[in-house]
């Protein structure tokens, strides 16, 4: 068991594993004894080094290996991002709604009724606009930055935030017929580095839109 109390909330690192049989555990499978659940499997490596993204998001974090017995492996933390460093763009505010609801947060409102009503209607918000059709993609909360990987782009795009509230969003114009699969990635942890390790970081923190009322499959809500 490697303690990592050290790791400050919403911190981030590259870590390069070398074990035999080393297991990445999902959602749903704890190894025995465990104290805790364990949230997502890392890696399984079958020997050699894998490289990994590990976004501690929660206050005492721990990264448990688990090998046949006398395996041997090593653990070094290569990378670690602090929150310090994150920084969000910004976009061109091309939705109606948002307009309004920035109209309305800068005379004082917040922004509840807003997530109220797009909760009701679900996400991405659709917008017909002078015969344009305007998909906008919302995330709520977060302090640093969201990425919506695939959307319209297929890209890893940067969604903004609405003046200093809790709605980020990315609009982009759309044909009728858009079909599309998308996941949304908060608080992705940005460093210097190449294309492979931003998009094992996007990937590290990347789930279900949680305001989506249509996931596709069904069976498998994940996109």
């Amino acid at each position: 068991m490697l303690p990592l109390e050290n790791l400050p909330n919403e911190t981030s690192g590259l870590i390069a594993l070398t074990p035999e049989l080393a297991q990445r555990f999902g959602p749903k499978e704890a190894p025995v004894g465990a104290a805790r659940p364990v949230k997502r499997r890392l890696a399984r490596g079958s020997g050699g080094s894998e490289r990994i993204h590990f976004v501690a998001a929660t206050d005492e974090p721990r990264l448990e290996i688990v090998g046949a017995k006398g395996t041997d492996y090593e653990i070094i933390l290569t990378r670690r991002t602090s929150n310090g460093t994150q920084a969000a763009p910004t976009h061109e505010l091309r939705s109606p709604k948002l307009q309004q609801t920035l109209t309305a947060l800068q005379a004082g409102a917040n922004a509840d009724a807003f997530w109220i009503d797009v909760s009701a209607q679900g996400t991405p918000l659709i917008e017909h606009v002078d015969g344009r059709i305007l998909m906008t993609f919302l995330y709520r909360g977060v302090a640093n930055n969201v990425r919506l990987l695939g959307g319209p782009s297929s890209d890893h795009d940067w969604l903004a935030r609405l003046g200093d509230s809790d709605i980020w969003y990315k609009t982009y114009e759309v044909p009728e017929e858009t079909r599309l699969s998308h996941r949304l990635a908060p608080d992705v942890p940005r460093f210097d580095g190449n294309p492979r390790d931003q998009r094992m970081a996007i990937l590290a923190t990347a789930a279900a839109d949680p305001l989506n009322h249509a996931p596709w499959p069904e069976t498998h809500p994940g996109t």
